[in-house]
């Protein structure tokens, strides 16, 4: 793999405990597993996490009302533009912690990694317990909705018992993706990297990913998170990939246009993520990272600000997740051909 700035080579060095270091500031240290190194280092956030759904359909984003107590307030939307809302024009459904139920794979990427490929993921939810790992627990916890499609989950290590994952679940409306983001903390400071995982209940073998599988055009959701992870605001978002001269981005949410080129992340074999060290969108200079459905149909994106800026500021904070508010991710639905 070519080694992309913000993906590994521009990271916070973290200690066992997860604290910034005083070294080069530069690289994150990883052990055998992926995780931070060190004696007593924990196993990386890649193992355990994954993505959640989206939406299609164009028009502004559906407004999320309710939610549990004590959820942060969420920005109101406009009505959904397609009646379907669906990948591939499934339609809709009504969306509970009964629609979580069973057991959802897919693929999950780290912001940080450098040297590595894609994992696959296996998360299960039984009543409202989840769990990742498959038959191998690596992570347990609770999780419980928020409102509409969206969903948070605490994690705890089977691991380790000091360190503790948090992260958002968000349901595509036909109920069979999700996009699944997820950060880990070690007494309670940051330790490991944002993942983004794109999941599916059921999907059918999976034929190899080509560059071709995201030309055109998507649309669906796009939200930020607050720092317990719910989401605060759902706005439309949409992209369009073309190839001229490579892999071309051009899209649009409620910051602007953006626009870039981006990569596969091939290695041995074709790999179902596609990033950019740098998409531009106004004066921003943004890391973008995305992985596609199984079947081709959604797409998990992650939109991160500087991560120099960033980890520096998350270096000064002992709230590992204060700052989830400068990054965007979105759900976007492949439109009909």
């Amino acid at each position: 793999m070519k080694c992309l700035a913000w993906l590994g080579c521009a990271c916070v060095v973290l200690s066992t405990a997860g604290a910034c270091s005083s070294e080069d500031g530069k690289k994150v240290q990883r052990g055998e597993d992926g995780g931070a190194a060190g004696e007593g280092g924990s196993p990386s956030v890649i193992a355990g996490s994954g993505a959640s759904g989206g939406e299609g359909g164009t028009g502004a984003a559906p407004t999320i009302e309710g939610g549990a107590a004590g959820a942060p307030p969420v920005t109101q939307g406009g009505q959904a533009g397609s009646p379907e809302g669906g990948a591939g024009g499934e339609p809709s459904i009504a969306l509970s912690l009964e629609t979580l139920q069973g057991t959802w794979t897919g693929h999950v990427l780290s912001s940080y990694v450098c040297e590595s490929s894609t994992q696959p993921i296996v998360l299960t939810v039984e009543g409202s317990a989840l769990t990742t790992g498959g038959d191998e627990v690596q992570a347990s916890g609770q999780i419980e909705q928020q409102a509409g499609q969206a969903f948070t989950f605490g994690l705890d290590s089977a691991l380790d018992p000091l360190q503790t994952y948090r992260g958002q679940f968000f349901l595509h409306p036909s109920g069979k993706y999700a996009l699944y983001v997820v950060l880990g903390s070690y007494q309670g400071e940051r330790a490991g990297e944002i993942a983004l995982a794109i999941v599916q209940k059921s999907p059918a073998a999976a034929p190899e990913t080509t560059e071709a599988d995201v030309l055109g055009d998507w649309q669906g959701t796009g939200l930020e998170l607050g720092a317990d992870f719910g989401v605060v605001e759902q706005f439309p978002s949409r992209a369009t990939f073309i190839s001229s001269e490579g892999l071309v981005i051009n899209g649009e949410d409620r910051d602007g246009d953006l626009a870039g080129l981006v990569q596969q992340l091939s290695y041995e074999e074709p790999d179902p993520a596609f990033a950019s060290a740098s998409v531009l969108q106004g004066p921003n200079e943004l890391g973008f990272m995305s992985l596609i459905s199984d079947d081709k149909q959604v797409l998990a994106v992650a939109l991160l600000r500087d991560q120099d800026e960033f980890d520096t500021a998350l270096c000064d904070l002992s709230d590992p997740y204060a700052n989830m508010s400068l990054h965007k991710f979105a759900l976007w639905t492949k439109a009909a051909e």
